[in-house]
């Protein structure tokens, strides 16, 4: 653009993983000038850029949602459609009103040329290439929109779950060169973050083609002066292996919070889904953890309603959950991906009971997560302040996940500092603090 073009506006909508947030972060700085400001995607714009997720049938719909709002705010916007869905179903998404373009997984870092070209009125020809047959990574990371910043160093998926259509939507595993992660980090420290969180489709294969592990970003990271902070967004349960707990006392850096995608607490379903543990494995897992962090966190996804799934089987998801020292869960209700193995499964679970059983998993969420803010009563934690003033009030998270309150103070923000943690709100499951 030079002088004589107008000012353009540019809005971002992003559904899904935080891979998909870490790439629209990085995105965002790629495209926004002088000449093409971002505004939010509620108010009207001239570019919308809604990245997809297909991850449910929920998030579909979802993404369809916003497509068809972006259009109403602006039925003469450019709406281009990226990610997952885009991927799978360049068609369908080309067809909905005000869509210009389509982008897929590769094409989607494209995005500056494609705007310019649509700036320029020229045909721009929506693009989904073979996302198998590409081993291009693109390594990407949030810079503006959050106090930590997300980095992606690993895409795509071997596995290939029963359930799961993201490895068709992403490709194979790839991961980020070392030195790609150096620079990475290196600009994450200059912008001023202190708090890195590792993201990836599959994030324990970082590496695997090169005789690298998982244990090699962190190590990368960990040394860098300024980062003061690392939390890993998910491990598959076969990636916390005798090397990675014999590995963790090197790294005091990082932060005792794990999310773990358990899926099945029982081990016929876990194989009907195509997985790769037990139940021994998860319960091997979650005693290696307390043992090794005194408060851990630990998180877990789960899987309601799979083919197949009885109640008896059912049950004994719960009863596992209920006993592990899982701190929340988060809970998913099967729905069919077209392209899976799971869409033609026998013994589809009614939506009535899914439903049913989902709203139980969630109440154990809640008593589990407010068992374990309560336990952590009275203790003084580090936290890194926030930037939000809500009532006179900022916010931020200790290191093993505990969101705290506490009087804002413009000083404080983006620094670790120690907090008591006094009274527990159930409601907004947050504890008020005072600063030490």
């Amino acid at each position: 653009m030079n002088s004589n073009n107008p000012i353009l506006r540019i809005a971002f909508y992003t559904l899904g993983c935080k891979v998909n947030f870490s790439e629209t972060s990085f995105l965002v700085e790629l495209v926004v000038n002088d000449h093409l400001i971002r505004v939010r995607h509620t108010e009207k714009a001239d570019f919308y850029i809604v990245h997809s997720c297909i991850l449910t049938s929920q998030a579909e719909k979802k993404t369809r949602h916003a497509i068809a709002k972006a259009h109403r705010l602006n039925p003469d916007a450019k709406i281009i459609v990226l990610g997952c869905l885009s991927q799978l179903k360049p068609k369908e998404m080309e067809t909905l009103p005000g869509v210009y373009m389509v982008a897929g997984n590769n094409t989607k870092f494209d995005l500056p040329r494609i705007i310019q070209q649509l700036i320029q009125n020229k045909d721009c020809k929506s693009e989904t290439d073979n996302v198998h047959e590409n081993s291009v990574f693109h390594i990407s990371w949030s810079k503006s929109d959050r106090t930590r910043s997300f980095l992606k160093i690993q895409d795509g998926c071997n596995c290939y779950c029963n359930y799961c259509i993201v490895p068709y939507a992403r490709g194979k595993s790839r991961s980020a060169q070392a030195e790609d992660v150096i620079h990475a980090v290196d600009e994450i420290a200059k912008a001023g973050f202190h708090e890195i969180v590792l993201t990836g489709i599959n994030l324990g294969d970082y590496g695997k083609d090169r005789k690298e592990s998982i244990i090699d970003a962190i190590r990368i990271i960990h040394e860098h002066e300024n980062i003061q902070r690392i939390r890993i967004s998910s491990l598959e349960p076969d990636h916390f292996n005798e090397q990675f707990f014999k590995s963790l006392p090197e790294f005091p850096k990082l932060m005792q919070h794990f999310h773990i995608p358990l899926q099945a607490g029982e081990n016929s379903t876990l194989k009907r889904m195509g997985r790769r543990n037990t139940t021994e494995d998860i319960i091997k897992i979650c005693n290696s953890l307390t043992e090794t962090y005194s408060d851990v966190c630990i998180a877990a996804d789960v899987i309601t309603g799979f083919p197949g799934e009885t109640d008896e089987e059912f049950e004994k998801s719960r009863k596992l959950y209920e006993s592990l020292p899982l701190a929340y869960l988060h809970v998913f209700t099967f729905s069919a991906r077209e392209g899976t193995k799971a869409e033609h499964f026998p013994d589809q679970i009614h939506p009535q009971i899914k439903k049913q059983r989902t709203k139980i998993l969630l109440e154990l969420s809640n008593t589990k997560k407010k068992d374990f803010y309560l336990k952590a009563q009275g203790q003084i934690r580090p936290v890194l302040a926030e930037s939000d003033n809500k009532n006179g009030m900022m916010f931020g998270f200790t290191d093993n996940y505990i969101k705290v309150s506490f009087p804002y103070d413009k000083n404080l923000v983006n620094k670790i500092i120690n907090v008591k943690l006094l009274v527990f709100s159930e409601d907004e499951f947050v504890f008020k603090g005072q600063v030490m």
